[in-house]
């Protein structure tokens, strides 16, 4: 009598099908980052300093006395501190006004201007 080798198992089966499934991602993920070639940033990079600099150019040659700007923040700190708030430049004088909300007495909010230099 010849003695039979045992089918293989479920067991062996998936672990073999999952190492072919992981050698087999991991040999796409190599031949996309070796192979696919990346976006040229340098001229969407050399065309935004481009632009920056005709912008420059422009603030240059016009001066402007005074102009005003919103400042919008982007952090996490209470609401109020948060809110945008706008700036003044008259001739290197720089005012900035925030809305703050102000309880008055009688419960009701009311809304204020607070101007501070900058």
């Amino acid at each position: 009598m010849t003695r039979r080798k045992p089918l293989a198992g479920i067991y062996q089966l998936t672990t073999f099908l999952a190492l072919v499934l992981l050698l087999l991602i991991l040999f796409i993920s190599a031949a996309y980052f070796f192979f696919i070639p990346a976006p040229d940033k340098s001229s969407d990079d050399s065309d935004r300093l481009a632009v920056l600099a005709q912008k420059q150019a422009t603030w240059e040659a016009e001066r402007p006395a005074s102009f005003r700007y919103v400042v919008d923040r982007d952090c996490d700190c209470a609401d109020d501190v948060n809110r945008p708030y706008t700036v003044t430049d008259i001739g290197g004088d720089r005012q900035a006004e925030y809305s703050i909300t102000v309880e008055a007495a009688t419960g009701e909010q009311l809304m204020a201007d607070l101007r501070g230099g900058a």
